[in-house]
């Protein structure tokens, strides 16, 4: 499979996308969404299940430690809340779920009180969902617009003035005559 190839084993991947680097994915988010990592499905197929709702489970404790709560979920939670992620959002590459991991942690879908909760991590992703679709179209938007740009560009350097234009026009006219049509 292309994945283990690029990545390697489950482990190497796993290295990649470590939870100390979300700031750094982050940084870059408009990659994270459109660049070539493979999504957390892709990972599942390629690698089992199990290191992928391991490599979730990491993240998510990641969090916990970075709310610094005191209450901490059990691995049966983070293993569950991975599950569902897992399920409900593996089309998302790796490299978005960092990048929400981050935003998590920047606190843009609130706070914790007490332990991470498995469903207010749902519902923040619901969240980082819509966020992702508007950001889609904005690159779509930007890179159209670009497409256009350049095909103006393009054209500008192969066209005519409108002058030369009627030059032509007459030498065509006058040859055309002159041939007897």
């Amino acid at each position: 499979m292309e994945i283990k190839r690029r990545y390697g084993t489950a482990e190497q991947i796993m290295a990649v996308f470590n939870p100390s680097r979300q700031s750094e994915f982050a940084r870059y988010s408009d990659r994270c969404m459109t660049g070539e990592a493979p999504s957390l499905t892709r990972f599942s197929i390629a690698y089992g299940s199990k290191p992928a709702v391991s490599w979730l489970a990491i993240q998510l404790a990641a969090v916990g430690e970075y709310a610094g709560n005191k209450e901490k979920q059990s691995i049966e939670q983070l293993a569950e809340t991975a599950e569902v992620l897992l399920t409900e959002f593996g089309y998302l590459k790796l490299t978005e779920f960092m990048l929400f991991f981050h935003k998590l942690k920047a606190g843009h879908y609130g706070s914790f009180y007490g332990a991470v909760d498995g469903i207010k991590i749902g519902e923040a992703m619901l969240e980082f969902i819509k966020w992702r679709r508007c950001e889609l179209c904005r690159i779509d938007r930007e890179a159209e617009q670009r497409r256009r740009a350049e095909a103006e560009e393009r054209d500008k350097k192969n066209c005519i003035s409108y002058e030369t234009y009627k030059i032509m026009k007459e030498y065509e006219a006058g040859w055309l005559l002159n041939m007897g049509y």
